[in-house]
């Protein structure tokens, strides 16, 4: 998945490498939390919007979700805390990403109320659409993908196969950003009325009509309002639960669970 890094992220991300055995060295600090806002400003420099925080690690770590300001918009980002120093990663435990968990979570409440907004509208920037032979009614996804995407090309057999398997219908969009190349080839998708199959078989043009650039601004204006920040994007219609990246475990886990 291609994510959308800030200055302020690409910065400290290193930090994330001296986790394992930083961690172990942090003294207990009684209240790590308070100091929570201050560290992120002494340490990092920036002032964020801190929408929660508490203490972890028998209160040796203080773990703040915060919203940061990016050039699309407000994005969450979580940090570990104590006053002397900021932690930016993944804690991990028994080969579990704890973080990545919790922004799951995180993700998935925030998205309701956007899901609740743009459910209906989302429909109006549908590039095609693949209807398995033994579809189930009610299960239906929509792909959120770039034509230049590598990892939206490393998930299409996978998508497929799991569509196929368990009767979902895929409504794809494209999100084009990848590359100078994606909007011209997202146009030409829609100038030629390309089929789903095309898409999979990367079978994708470059000759842009007026139709085709007014539906690239209008679908990445959408993939925007629902707050994607990299593809393949998955969105389940019936729950609006959101899943990014090419996880193929956990889009069939998904899939099997009838989201």
């Amino acid at each position: 998945m291609r994510k959308f890094a800030t200055q302020a992220y690409r910065g400290f991300i290193a930090g994330t490498l001296g986790l394992a055995f930083s961690v172990a060295a942090i003294n207990a600090n009684a209240g790590v939390c308070d100091s929570a806002a201050k560290s992120l400003q002494t340490n990092i420099g920036i002032a964020p919007n801190i929408i929660d925080k508490k203490s972890i690690m028998n209160n040796r770590l203080c773990q703040v979700e915060t919203k940061i300001n990016t050039p699309r918009g407000n994005q969450t980002i979580v940090f570990y805390t104590t006053k002397d120093f900021v932690i930016a990663g993944s804690i991990f435990k028994n080969r579990k990403n704890l973080t990545a968990d919790i922004m799951q979570n995180i993700s998935n409440s925030q998205f309701a109320s956007t899901w609740k907004k743009y459910k209906k509208s989302i429909n109006k920037v549908i590039a095609a659409t693949y209807t398995p032979k033994h579809a189930k009614k009610g299960r239906l996804v929509y792909e959120i993908a770039d034509p230049n995407c590598p990892f939206c090309e490393r998930m299409k057999p996978v998508v497929k196969k799991f569509a196929d398997k368990y009767g979902y219908t895929v409504k794809l969009i494209f999100f084009s950003f990848e590359r100078p190349s994606s909007p011209k080839k997202t146009s030409d998708f829609i100038c030629k009325h390309r089929p789903f199959v095309d898409y999979f078989m990367n079978n994708l043009g470059t000759k842009t009509c007026k139709k085709g650039d007014e539906y690239v601004k209008k679908a990445n204006q959408m993939a925007q309002n629902l707050g994607v920040t990299g593809t393949p994007t998955f969105i389940f219609a019936r729950t609006g639960q959101k899943m990014v990246g090419a996880n193929p475990t956990g889009l069939e886990n998904m899939m099997k669970g009838g989201k």
